[in-house]
């Protein structure tokens, strides 16, 4: 948390990191983040160890170890930074937001491995990293960039054990893990852009266009 303070500083000199309280709750709540407050449930953090654990599916459990605390924290922090529009509806303008709190805190946290920061198996994330073409593939031929009904971005953004509509194998929150790959192509093909340019850039569309990304794996 400290590193991450530091570099959140380095890139927003304004930040006040915010105070940091530990608490056990009996596995009532897990974490309460603001701008100026950090709660943390301790107990729920334990990992696979622990006699007690939330009362979460199995595929949700994974985020409740202790080396997935911080990244969840600072990804949650990240809301603050990451610009978008309210009046965009569409899923890519959901999916771009995710993929810039997932920048944001793989940034603020350089060390913490990809597949943590989205708290994705390591199996999992390296068959989506490979099947990404065809991921990318089922967004463009059903039209699913400017779909603006929930029930369909909730299929694509929400927590689901698998994404069945795209695959078998396919893990849940895929929309939120392509938003993280405009992102990341966006930076590559703009490195003229600032971190903080991009963070306060609230045009979704833009990004992706001048992402040039189209399912393409980068070395």
């Amino acid at each position: 948390m400290e590193q991450a303070f530091g570099r959140i500083k380095s890139y927003y000199p304004d930040f006040k990191p915010p105070r940091v309280v530990t608490l056990f709750s009996g596995l009532q709540n897990d974490v309460y983040v603001s701008d100026s407050l950090i709660v943390i449930a301790l107990e729920a953090f334990v990992g696979p160890t622990a006699k007690f654990r939330p009362q979460q599916p199995e595929y949700i459990l994974r985020r409740y170890e202790k080396e997935s605390l911080v990244p969840t924290l600072i990804r949650l922090l990240s809301d603050s930074y990451a610009k978008s529009n309210p009046a965009d509806g569409s899923l890519l303008a959901d999916i771009v937001y995710f993929g810039k709190t997932f920048e944001f805190t793989q940034t603020m946290l350089p060390d913490v491995p990809a597949q943590r920061i989205i708290d994705y198996a390591d199996t999992t994330y390296e068959q989506t990293w490979y099947a990404q073409d065809l991921v990318w593939a089922h967004f463009v031929d059903n039209q699913l960039l400017f779909e603006k009904n929930p029930r369909t971005k909730e299929k694509y953004i929400g927590e689901r054990p698998v994404v069945s509509e795209i695959g078998p194998a396919c893990p849940g929150r895929i929309g939120q893990w392509v938003g993280w790959r405009i992102v990341q192509a966006y930076r590559t093909e703009n490195p003229k852009v600032s971190f903080v340019e991009l963070m306060n850039n609230p045009d979704a569309n833009q990004i992706l266009q001048k992402s040039a990304y189209r399912g393409q794996m980068e070395d």
